[in-house]
């Protein structure tokens, strides 16, 4: 540990800059006089120590004068960072399920009616992002520090198997209503359809997704703790969309274009043989004129449909949590282990290049050596000497 004392102001501005600029350190920086007042502002965090002439350079103020308001000061910053990543992360969200949903119900011919739109902006989004701004910081600083950016690899990659998993889900339940009976896909026509089934499935069912992503993100793995306002929103939020999901109500239904006439009698044997070929887009055999499909109000969707989509729900939030979960464990611990591979690559690199320097300095050296002292001493000229050769011997 290093302490600097007895300094001027000049020099503890310089301090903070040379940790900023030379060591690229984020420097904090606590003051509770006028002559701090240069630090405060050249630090990275400034924190007053009362309200002194330091608060007016400083971005942030303690009313007591001790280094205790420092881990405070953290946690809200943490929190406030954590918090905002995870809002943008939810709009991403849902923006891309939104675009998903969108795309497949225009290629039926349809699309969500006005207060369908209504519903999911102004009850469901706006809520849900008034729950995620009541954030607030943990009681207990963590050791590890959040995402500080949204470009950052474990924010990116979470994003990415989220919008995987629920667009899978989207599409797998929106494929598995199409081979029910009481399916129907409107033919496309000069004016386009609201009540229709696509639309009703896409609607019930995307909305819980909202829901979903909202509270995965909403797990701020220790850098921020839910509010008991959020809490109940979400809750309030989960009852809207379950009632709608349950609800079979004609004035509710026909409010948001969801279908609910009833199935068809099977008294009339006509009537019952044009429903149920008009429903599976083909003629009876039987029957050479059968009625058309109604598109303005086709049947309600069954009560056990409704069950199993719910248990999707269940399933979804289960998957997505788990994923969640799994992507936060193992990303950072896989750019950490990537980021010690390149460090100890460079560092072997670094040797391997000091060691070639040395050996040619070395070797350089040497020449250098025999270039200065050509005759050098008795046993390096012996050793490095080649040797001599002797003349032939004549015999007379």
């Amino acid at each position: 540990t290093q302490v600097y004392a007895r300094m001027k102001p000049d020099q503890k501005r310089g301090l903070m800059e040379a940790y900023e600029e030379v060591l690229g350190v984020h420097a904090g920086m606590c003051g509770d006089g006028a002559n701090d007042c240069g630090a405060l502002k050249a630090a990275r965090v400034g924190l007053s120590l009362g309200k002194s002439e330091a608060s007016i350079a400083a971005p942030f103020t303690s009313t007591a004068q001790c280094i205790t308001a420092v881990p405070v000061l953290v946690k809200q910053g943490r929190c406030a960072l954590s918090s905002s990543i995870a809002l943008a992360k939810f709009m991403v969200l849902y923006s891309l399920i939104n675009f998903a949903q969108l795309i497949v119900i225009y290629t039926c011919w349809t699309d969500l009616g006005d207060w369908e739109f209504f519903y999911l902006d102004l009850i469901l989004i706006i809520p849900m992002f008034f729950a995620l701004t009541q954030l607030r910081a943990p009681a207990r600083l963590m050791p590890h520090a959040p995402p500080d950016s949204m470009t950052n690899v474990p924010v990116v990659g979470s994003m990415v198997v989220q919008v995987v998993i629920q667009v899978c889900f989207y599409v797998g339940v929106y494929l598995w209503a199409t081979t029910q009976p009481w399916f129907v896909v409107p033919h496309p026509g000069p004016e386009v359809i609201y009540n229709t089934h696509p639309t009703a499935v896409t609607f019930l069912f995307c909305n819980f997704q909202y829901i979903i992503v909202g509270i995965i993100f909403a797990r701020g793995r220790g850098q921020h703790s839910s509010a008991a306002k959020s809490f109940w929103v979400v809750a309030v939020v989960l009852v809207a969309n379950t009632f709608l999901l349950f609800q079979n109500i004609p004035a509710v239904s026909d409010f948001f274009d969801i279908p609910f006439a009833s199935p068809p009698s099977s008294s009339s044997s006509t009537s019952s043989s044009a429903s149920s070929s008009n429903s599976s887009n083909s003629i009876s055999s039987g029957e050479e004129e059968s009625e058309e499909i109604d598109w303005e109000n086709p049947q309600a969707m069954p009560l056990h449909f409704k069950f199993v989509l719910g248990a999707v729900v269940l399933v979804d939030f289960f998957v997505s949590f788990v994923a969640e979960e799994a992507t936060n464990w193992a990303i950072p611990r896989v750019v950490a282990a990537h980021r010690a591979w390149k460090r100890a690559r460079a560092k072997q690199q670094f040797r391997r290049l000091a060691f070639a320097a040395q050996h040619e300095y070395t070797a350089e050296s040497a020449a250098r050596r025999r270039a200065f002292f050509p005759f050098g001493s008795s046993t390096t000229t012996a050793a490095t000497a080649p040797p001599a050769q002797t003349a032939p011997a004549v015999v007379v």
